[in-house]
């Protein structure tokens, strides 16, 4: 990401900076922020992203203490037609799997073109949809956590 896409990574910890309007630091160890690319035809552009939370980074105590966590997804180039981010009413609960949410369940699904940016809870469950056309889909995604013994921000990813 750093080679092909200089600066990018800084820009996003900019920008999470202007929305926490708090410190953010880089953990040590870890990638920061990555650029994920779906590609137009392939599984996810065919069945949807995969089901999930977005706590990888986060520790066992940081999830039981339920310390802020936020993922930031900037969109740099929208898929054709479909490919939205869908968003449930459901928060981690410790599950080791998700089971298919019933379709009366409650989410909203976000559609967001080049330039736009999708902030949400990392413990919020999501997906990406299923989208269509020859168009790649592609986004930075950057996450972080409130590390409250030093007082800041601390980006995993």
């Amino acid at each position: 990401v750093r080679r092909s896409t200089p600066g990018l990574q800084g820009r996003m910890v900019a920008l999470l900076r202007l929305l926490v309007k708090d410190r953010v630091a880089q953990r040590a160890g870890w990638c920061g922020a990555c650029v994920h690319i779906f590609p137009a035809g392939g599984r996810c552009a065919e069945q949807g992203g995969e089901l999930h939370f977005d706590i990888d980074g986060l520790e066992p105590a940081a999830l039981s203490a339920g310390t802020p966590a936020l993922t930031c997804a900037l969109m740099l180039q929208p898929a054709q037609e479909g490919g939205e981010l869908r968003i449930w009413d459901r928060l981690y609960a410790g599950e080791a799997s998700v089971a298919e949410p019933d379709p009366r369940e409650a989410s909203v699904l976000c559609s967001y073109g080049a330039g736009d940016l999708v902030v949400l809870d990392s413990r919020r469950l999501h997906r990406v949809a299923r989208f269509g056309g020859t168009r790649d889909r592609i986004t930075v995604t950057l996450r972080a956590a409130y590390v409250r013994e030093r007082g800041l921000w601390e980006v995993w990813l």
